[in-house]
């Protein structure tokens, strides 16, 4: 976690056992008379119920006044401190717990299910370049599609052009699948999450209930794949998805994800409704690409990150997602 003091100067905090957190680069001089973090914490709001209006509910890292940061506890000391930022990415689970339990407020905000769909690149370019496809004049082929069904929206997230589907597990027994693309992009398939989303009114608005939902949905990916060796993904082709038929046919679409992947049926690892949504979305990307439904085109799963599934509450102005990007603080918020 990284924070900024209030001469902007930046340090790196690390959670210990106990919740309180430590200072890995040291400020220069606490606040005079200020209280240590061994002093004990200060009381913290419980609900966002107590929470007025214009006043933010601060964890047990920073004290307040009149309802405003003014300061982080450190094992070195408390540190002034006007804005706090939590850079804890977007699988930070463990510390996610922590703010909740110290009572900072966080809220559902919409994310997103589903898996990875892998088609030959050059069939790709056929659909998008027709006779031109394949001159070296064009740049890789690359699509971005969505498609809204009843309430929700199946989309496309992070086409990765001639890359590969990669595992992303952040916890023990979990499988999750991302994709990449090398510098080149000259890999033999193009690869990109099918997705649908999915919010707050989803899990009667707790957050604890979203964080559960992608363990539950990691954890299942896990199951399914485990006959084909630690972390194998559970697989299928798209036209098996369609069908509900959980069948694996390798031809020359051979998928790419290097732990290993196993037959199943992916529908049966989603919610009902959120795998008719998928079908219903894919049958919509035939009439966008050709091809794009092609017995030979795989689906691998699952994919659960494509966001955070909680939102930090601020009063006053924009409220804060946890993100992995950074250095730039923008990018952080």
């Amino acid at each position: 976690m990284v924070v900024r003091d209030g001469n902007w100067n930046i340090h790196e905090l690390q959670q210990k056992p106990s919740g309180m957190f430590r200072t890995v680069h040291k400020p220069a001089a606490p606040v005079a008379g200020a209280n240590s973090a061994s002093s004990g914490k200060k009381e913290l709001v419980k609900s966002e119920t107590s929470v007025k209006k214009d006043a933010a509910a601060i964890p047990s890292v920073g004290e307040q006044k009149n309802g405003q940061l003014t300061g982080i506890f450190t094992t070195n000391g408390t540190f002034p401190c006007e804005a706090l930022v939590f850079a804890v990415g977007h699988s930070a689970r463990d510390t996610f717990a922590m703010l909740m339990d110290s009572g900072l407020v966080l809220e559902c905000k919409p994310f997103s299910v589903g898996f990875r769909a892998e088609h030959l690149q050059s069939e790709i370019e056929k659909s998008l370049y027709h006779e031109a496809a394949g001159h070296p004049a064009l740049p890789r082929g690359e699509y971005q599609l969505s498609q809204h069904v009843g309430d929700r929206c199946v989309y496309t997230f992070c086409m990765c052009p001639g890359g590969q589907v990669v595992a992303s597990a952040s916890e023990t027994g979990h499988v999750v699948t991302n994709g990449m693309s090398y510098h080149a992009r000259d890999g033999r398939n193009a690869n990109a999450a099918v997705v649908v989303s999915v919010g707050a009114e989803d899990f009667a608005g707790d957050p604890r209930r979203a964080i559960a939902f992608q363990r539950e949905l990691e954890a299942k990916a896990y199951a399914a794949g485990r006959r084909g060796g630690a972390y194998a993904a559970p697989a299928e082709n798209v036209q098996s998805f369609l069908e509900g038929k959980g069948r694996l046919n390798i031809g020359r679409v051979e998928p790419t994800y290097d732990r290993g992947v196993v037959a199943a049926d992916l529908g049966a690892l989603l919610p009902g409704g959120l795998a008719d949504t998928l079908r219903a979305g894919l049958r919509a990307y035939e009439r966008k690409i050709a091809g794009y439904t092609a017995p030979e085109a795989i689906l691998t799963g699952l994919e659960t990150r494509t966001s955070s599934p909680v939102r930090l509450k601020r009063p006053s102005w924009q409220d804060c997602t946890p993100a992995a990007r950074g250095p730039d603080m923008r990018a952080a918020l």
